[in-house]
């Protein structure tokens, strides 16, 4: 018996005997691509059903793992680290998933091909312990580390003249994100993640500022006037980064070793060698979540006291971080995390594990935008004294929307902010429905990439999100919120499980209200089921949507003080 193994980068030519492919790792447009390509001639091995299973069952054990560690190396430079964070686009669950399902169907004559260096040595060393005759193995890693972008276009605000004095009077700091299209054709700021919040604590009697980090990939040239012809008052990250604090970061991070045993293991599947390359792979990350260290003690001793600093929530190593900061170098101030629309318990960031509750820098408070996720948060043992019920600040427009009758029109896949989930759902609802497909991309996704990797035959939607939904007989989606806007349309919404990506659905908390497909055929099958969807399910999707997106209200804010 003999398997070849290949780290997807080494792969030049398909080797000699072998008849099926098997991919292990998290690059969906690879597999597409490849597919297409080098191994178009291979049979390819489903591994969807038993990622999905292996999703469930290591679930738990993996955050236990990480608790654990947290508990032992409890210091800021762990819970500034990828490892603490569990953020589900560093891969690194997904790779364990993925490794587990790979070792349940590794057989003579596959072509194994892992997406790192690490998980191809795993894949080969797991064959040749289960007596496969192993040809080819791993590579070296060939990634190289990016600059720290917020810093950088701080940076070239702060050249423009950008004052580095923080506002003493402010209570409330919020933390959030900026590009040139937070600004309207008057010049006036709009924060898009926060919604009318800002005005609402004004309204209160409080003073605010932003921290205002650039989006990665943002220009910071001209931004400085944007900002200074702005009513608002913000602080940059740059203006209070000097070089020798981004140094200090760096240096931190490339000689982070939280020493993982060699023998660790989550279940049945080895990490200790997942996990050192997640570590080196993300150390300018980690740097620039250790920076808020210094962020934050440059801010206090500029003179900025704060009764509160406000975070869009996904438990992030940077939140973390920011808010480890803060209770150090700003007495007194207290840390609210306003939910980000996260509904899935795959969502692994949000969920601390049951040790490290009396250690992680967690918020003080998380303001929820309705009832479901504070549910969620409650079964998952997030300390239910921290949870409070707010509204859905950034969707109030969604309680605007009128259902209406099931339309006969066209099938509509909605893509998300994820490139790779993107390419992986229109590939097989173009599959599915072909003419019958349209595809509306997510803005912020890289447009070019994601049409450059589908058939040139797809058809694309520009049109608001909204218009579309009034024609749609059905929508696809993967993890994306807008399943929320089919529900208050009244179009029932399908959720497309994946071959290679976590499986993070936005609409978990209320499996009835839609349906869900892994094939070709699943989907036309399911867009065939959603034809009898009736009255009843368009009242159950209407409370639901109330539920997960509380309607805004003054008292809304109350929440937040």
């Amino acid at each position: 018996m003999s398997v070849a193994v290949r780290w997807q980068r080494t792969l030049r030519r398909v080797p000699r005997g072998v008849s099926r492919s098997l991919y292990c790792g998290e690059d969906a447009a690879w597999r597409l691509q490849a597919g297409r390509g080098i191994l178009a001639e291979l049979e390819e091995v489903a591994t969807g059903p038993a990622r999905e299973h292996w999703a469930a069952e290591l679930r738990g054990p993996y955050i236990d793992w990480l608790a654990e560690l947290g508990v032992e190396r409890d210091s800021f430079d762990w819970w500034s680290s990828p490892l603490a964070a569990k953020n589900v686009y560093a891969h690194l669950f997904s790779r364990i998933v993925s490794l587990a399902a790979a070792l349940d169907l590794l057989e003579d004559g596959v072509l194994a091909v892992g997406s790192t260096p690490a998980l191809a040595a795993e894949l080969a060393e797991a064959a040749r312990s289960r007596g496969f005759d192993v040809r080819g193995g791993p590579g070296r890693n060939l990634r190289r580390p990016a600059y720290m972008a917020a810093w950088r276009v701080g940076q070239a605000v702060l050249r423009e003249g950008w004052p580095r004095d923080a506002p003493g009077s402010a209570t409330t700091l919020l933390a959030t994100w900026i590009d040139e299209r937070s600004f309207g054709s008057d010049g006036a700021y709009r924060d898009p993640h926060f919604g009318p919040l800002p005005e609402m604590l004004r309204e209160r009697g409080e003073e605010v500022a932003f921290l205002a980090r650039p989006l990665p990939g943002t220009r910071g040239r001209g931004l400085a006037g944007r900002l200074a012809g702005s009513d608002a008052t913000f602080l940059l990250p740059g203006a209070y980064l000097s070089a020798a604090d981004r140094r200090e970061a760096r240096a931190r991070a490339f000689s982070f070793d939280p020493q993982i045993a060699p023998d660790a293991t989550v279940g049945p599947v080895p990490v200790a060698r997942l996990a050192r390359e997640l570590v080196a792979q993300e150390r300018i990350n980690h740097a620039e979540a250790l920076s808020y260290g210094a962020l934050m003690r440059n801010i206090a001793a500029a003179g900025a006291r704060f009764e509160r600093v406000i975070v869009p929530w996904e438990g992030h190593a940077w939140e973390t971080a920011l808010i480890a900061a803060a209770r150090d170098h700003l007495p007194g101030c207290r840390a609210i995390g306003y939910d980000n629309v996260n509904f899935s318990t795959l969502a692994l960031s949000l969920y601390p594990g049951e040790a490290e509750l009396a250690v992680r820098p967690l918020p003080d408070r998380v303001v929820t935008n309705g009832e479901t996720f504070a549910r969620v948060l409650r079964e998952q043992g997030f300390p239910p004294e921290r949870i409070q019920v707010g509204c859905a600040l950034r969707h109030e427009y969604i309680h605007r929307v009128e259902a209406r009758a099931g339309a006969q029109g066209f099938v509509l896949a909605a893509g998300s902010i994820d490139a790779a989930q993107t390419i992986e759902l229109v590939d097989k609802a173009h599959a599915a429905f072909g003419d019958e497909l349209v595809v509306k991309l997510h803005p912020a996704v890289d447009d070019a990439h994601v049409r450059q990797a589908l058939p040139a035959e797809v058809n694309y939607a520009d049109r608001p999100l909204d218009e579309l939904l009034r024609e749609a007989r059905t929508m696809l989606y993967t993890y994306s919120v807008v399943a929320y806007e089919a529900l208050a349309a009244g179009v029932p919404p399908i959720f497309v499980r994946s071959e290679t990506l976590l499986d993070l659905d936005q609409l978990e908390p209320t499996p009835d209200l839609r349906l869900a497909a892994r094939t070709v055929d699943e989907l036309r099958e399911a867009d065939r089921a959603a034809g009898s969807f009736g009255p009843e399910w368009t009242a159950h999707a209407s409370k639901a949507v109330r539920d997960a997106l509380g309607p805004v209200s003054a008292g809304c804010v109350d929440a937040f003080l």
